[in-house]
């Protein structure tokens, strides 16, 4: 399959493709992943109380590998992202902004999670199993990526000029790459703050097939 990068006007436009809004609310845990919520092209809203997360999923139809990427890359092909993208209420609260968010688990890891399973040990760049400062040894993350604040080139300057300010406040959470690997992700929206937050979740991109508008 050909991909074509289209050139980013930003990723909080992605929010305006949607035309509709599809009213979910759920609260759930990681157990709870087999509930999770097909995800559309319209932007999936819903709220959670403090401690609650809400499961999702979508398919990626076609495998698009490394190696093919960088073929195309070097090829000169436009190659464009998956976005994933949530805006949420009380942004400006830092126990909000920094203690909320989305993680995204590709096939492989929503196996773990569906199956109980611990992840792997992590390895440093030399190969050897990575120990914490007690001297236990630590798994990698149980998650493929996570949603990161959302910058413009106007927060990073100010990062710049001020490193007192907090680039978590008033900042969507954003995740935006290439997904290499078939099959049904998950994304789980989470809130580990002390307040209720209602959350906005849209994902775009090519190779992306998502349920039907209700």
């Amino acid at each position: 399959m050909m991909f074509r990068r289209l050139l980013s006007m930003g990723v909080a436009a992605i929010a305006l493709l949607a035309l509709s809004v599809m009213g979910v609310s759920a609260a759930s845990g990681p157990s709870d992943i087999g509930k999770a919520l097909p995800l559309t092209i319209a932007p999936t809203q819903g709220t959670l109380a403090p401690g609650a997360s809400a499961w999702f999923t979508f398919v990626v139809p076609q495998e698009y590998s490394v190696d093919q990427m960088k073929h195309d890359q070097h090829e000169g092909v436009n190659i464009a992202d998956q976005q994933i993208y949530l805006q949420f209420s009380d942004a400006s609260n830092s126990d909000v902004a920094h203690n909320t968010g989305f993680r995204l688990y590709d096939p492989q890891h929503a196996g773990w999670v569906m199956n109980g399973v611990l992840p792997p040990e992590a390895r440093n760049a030399a190969g050897a199993v990575m120990h914490d400062s007690e001297g236990d040894t630590v798994l990698e993350q149980g998650w493929w990526a996570i949603g990161s604040p959302e910058f413009d080139n106007t927060s990073l300057q100010a990062r710049a000029d001020d490193n007192k300010i907090d680039n978590f406040v008033n900042r969507p959470k954003v995740w935006d790459g290439v997904l290499h690997a078939a099959g049904t992700y998950y994304v789980q929206v989470y809130n580990e703050s002390d307040f209720p937050m209602s959350y906005s979740l849209s994902i775009a991109g090519p190779n992306l097939s998502l349920a039907a508008v209700s």
